[in-house]
């Protein structure tokens, strides 16, 4: 472990955490669910035309931990697939985006239909 990686996990990892954390239960794809501290980002939507109409997908940036015997909780192999449940709302992780020193960035989504309005639709 570098000087750098012993430094952030003692003083900024605690600082991040108990500033941005946020209580939410990640759950493996065919695992038992686990509680634990996170850093989420803002939810962003975003539409994708498809051949039944235009599909709704909010995703966010959600930053965990590793170390599943940390003081945050983590998880050590996440994958795509898994869920992260944030309050009452599941999303399903699409992709990791980033891993370093103990952290892992996730690219988490959930997704929607949406109805487009058309000229005289209802006229």
């Amino acid at each position: 472990m570098s000087q750098f990686d012993s430094l952030f996990a003692d003083v900024g990892l605690p600082v991040l955490m108990d500033q941005l954390g946020r209580s939410i239960t990640y759950t493996p794809a065919g695992g038992s669910p686990t509680s634990l501290t996170a850093i989420v980002g803002n939810e962003e939507l975003k539409f994708e035309e498809t051949q039944d109409g235009e599909q709704q997908r909010r995703v966010r940036d959600i930053t965990i931990c590793t170390d599943p015997t940390g003081p945050y909780g983590g998880v050590a192999s996440p994958a795509n697939l898994d869920q992260v449940t944030i309050g009452s709302v599941v999303y399903v992780v699409k992709s990791i985006q980033s891993v370093s020193s103990g952290m892992v960035r996730l690219e988490a989504v959930r997704i929607g239909s949406h109805e487009k309005s058309r000229p005289d639709y209802r006229g």
